[in-house]
């Protein structure tokens, strides 16, 4: 039975203050963080004794969280290149059904064509900075198709329209 009076709590014959609490919850993630390292070993001789498993659980998990895999691959790809990184899964959803450069399909949870249930490599989602320079922040990331990231990855929009003019001038002949 707990019986609150004013910032104490009184519970099994114990006065409970906010500094007391506190105290508790420092102890318990103090604890937290000590358990942690075993648990995360225990989980490694998991993983190396069951990689057939570990991978289609891995597998089925990218499937079920596309928007997840899609946050942690750029938010990986940021702490690498050292750039800021604030986006939510609210400003990625509602998930787009199709390119908006090429049109295309767009399938979620794949990993660049190793995986098998991926039709095509290149319709596979894939997070876009508008501005390179910038890094994934708000208003400036899009959901594009692979083929439509690595197309225009590192052109500038000046060779791009050269590009399709030549496209169109020689009809595919060189």
């Amino acid at each position: 039975m707990q019986l609150s009076l004013g910032t104490r709590i009184i519970s099994r014959g114990r006065v409970s203050t906010p500094e007391t609490r506190a105290a508790g919850t420092l102890r318990a993630r103090t604890k937290r963080a000590a358990d942690r390292e075993p648990s995360r070993a225990a989980a490694r001789r998991w993983i190396a004794t069951h990689p057939e498993q570990h991978r289609e659980k891995r597998r089925t998990w990218r499937y079920a969280n596309p928007v997840k895999r899609l946050l942690q691959t750029a938010k990986d790809r940021a702490k690498s290149r050292g750039q800021e990184f604030s986006i939510t899964e609210a400003d990625l959803t509602p998930l787009p059904t199709h390119c908006p450069v090429l049109g295309t399909e767009l399938q979620y949870g794949g990993t660049r064509g190793k995986d098998l249930r991926a039709k095509d490599k290149w319709a596979l989602a894939s997070i876009d900075r508008r501005d390179n320079a910038f890094g994934y922040v708000p208003g400036n990331v899009f959901i594009i198709s692979l083929r439509a990231n690595m197309l225009k990855s590192d052109g500038t929009p000046a060779e791009h329209r050269a590009v399709a003019n030549w496209t169109e001038n020689t009809n595919g002949t060189s």
